[in-house]
């Protein structure tokens, strides 16, 4: 805990109250305790540069809690990659769009025979993964694969109720 402190403050360690200064210290502008069920909990806020969060989870046994912390920690990670590669991997059934649509145009155009039905039946079936999403989120799905075919990639906002337009061909 002393270690996030000390982070999440901008203070730095001393190995003796000799070398206390007010420049060693760090700053918050608010410190409480408050009791959440059985626990008590020191809050840290209105910190100046903080290079450090905590983050609370609860949850009704060990192993949920132990699931929880998996999750968050790959999600973390996933982001921490993303902004030192400076790059993404669209999800959410952006590589199934873009790859059923090159399937529909130049790699149907090249294909002969029999060929170009697998190679429109397989571009197809790639729609299933947004369409999914699609009516899991309560959009009607015949107005998400017109979207997605007018020549725009979208993705679906479940928790917003509406389509946002991620980028255009």
């Amino acid at each position: 805990m002393f270690n996030s402190l000390q982070l999440l403050c901008g203070g730095a360690a001393q190995n003796s109250v000799d070398d206390l200064t007010s420049d060693v210290l760090g700053w918050a502008g608010l410190v409480y305790e408050h009791t959440l069920g059985e626990e008590k909990y020191t809050f840290v806020e209105h910190v100046k540069d903080p290079k450090s969060v905590t983050l609370l989870i609860k949850g009704p046994n060990g192993h949920t809690l132990q699931q929880i912390q998996d999750a968050l920690r790959d999600g973390l990670r996933t982001v921490k990659n993303a902004i030192e590669d400076a790059s993404l991997v669209p999800g959410a059934g952006a590589f199934e769009v873009a790859c059923s649509a090159y399937l529909k145009g130049p790699a149907k155009k090249s294909a002969k025979g029999r060929a170009k039905m697998g190679v429109d039946a397989f571009a197809e079936a790639l729609l299933v993964i947004p369409k999914t999403l699609a009516a899991n989120g309560g959009f009607d799905v015949q107005d998400v694969v017109v979207a997605l075919q007018a020549g725009c990639f979208f993705f679906v906002d479940v928790l917003q109720g509406f389509l946002k337009q991620l980028f255009f061909n």
